[in-house]
């Protein structure tokens, strides 16, 4: 049997060639998008462009070109950033590392939540910044306002408050806080309060008493302070007592009390009458 077999042809091989043509033609036009092709390709297609092969896909009606995966797309390694915001869709991105410097994304332990579930770990600086509407201070570790700070640690008290024995609690200087030392000014008579057993006396005198609350017992009488004993005789005196106010009122009660415990009052320096004598004071706060 011989290798080759010749088979007669039923049209000159001219006409195939303007068959062929017209076949590669057609396809071109396909190409070309000239004619809508009756079997549709579907999922992913190269297309050579010229300037090199671009990935198309077909979503739905229209083909879209994929973007080039070595210039646009995100990958492990990190050397392709994002260009524009993304969108999470309601979910968070999980096991991130702890942020360390900026520009770092941070985790949920990291960030400082205003509602107070996690607080600052170490100092803070407002570089140059205010803080700004804070609430009124309220325990010893509080920020504190502007009008919450004493434009000075020295207050003048002009006409210090005497406490009586008919109302102790009433009868005291309220100064809104507890303070540490007071230097008091007695330009005065002393006369007993309701003129039983009465003590009269004359003193100018400046007196200084310190609030040693951490010290009381150790060489110092505590609170209250019997700053001074003025005696008239073995049996007749007048203590000049200074308590140191740290509950709900704050600040310090006088007292002059003779050797019965009932009160003396201060009256005008070596005058008859009931006008008070000069009762000063100046307080320290710390």
């Amino acid at each position: 049997m011989p290798t080759y077999v010749t088979i007669p042809l039923a049209t000159p091989v001219s006409e195939f060639v303007e068959l062929l043509g017209a076949q590669d033609e057609a396809m071109l036009s396909l190409q070309r998008g000239g004619t809508e092709p009756t079997v549709k390709p579907e999922g992913t297609l190269w297309w050579d462009t010229g300037a090199g092969m671009l990935k198309l896909r077909q979503p739905g009606s229209t083909w879209l070109a994929f973007a080039d995966p070595a210039e646009s797309c995100i990958n492990a390694g990190g050397t392709i950033a994002y260009e524009a915001n993304q969108p999470m869709g309601g979910f968070v991105l999980t096991g991130l590392g702890a942020g360390s410097a900026n520009g770092h994304s941070v985790r949920y332990e990291q960030a400082v939540h205003r509602s107070g579930a996690l607080a600052f770990t170490g100092h803070q600086s407002m570089g140059g910044n205010r803080l700004t509407n804070l609430g009124a201070p309220s325990d010893p570790a509080d920020a504190v306002r502007l009008q919450d700070v004493p434009t000075s640690l020295v207050d003048v008290i002009g006409a210090v408050v005497v406490q009586t024995v008919a109302d102790p609690s009433g009868t005291v200087n309220n100064l809104g806080y507890t303070p540490r030392r007071i230097i008091l000014r007695l330009y005065c008579s002393l006369v007993d309060e309701d003129d039983f057993n009465p003590f009269d006396a004359t003193v100018d005198l400046t007196l200084e008493v310190n609030y040693f609350e951490d010290d009381a017992g150790n060489g110092f009488t505590g609170n209250p302070v019997t700053v001074l004993r003025l005696e008239n005789g073995p049996s007749d005196w007048c203590d000049i007592i200074v308590e140191f106010l740290t509950g709900g009122t704050k600040g310090f009660a006088l007292r002059f009390r003779d050797e019965n415990g009932e009160g003396v009052v201060p009256r005008k320096y070596n005058a008859t009458g009931t006008t008070g004598g000069v009762v000063k004071a100046i307080v320290f706060r710390e």
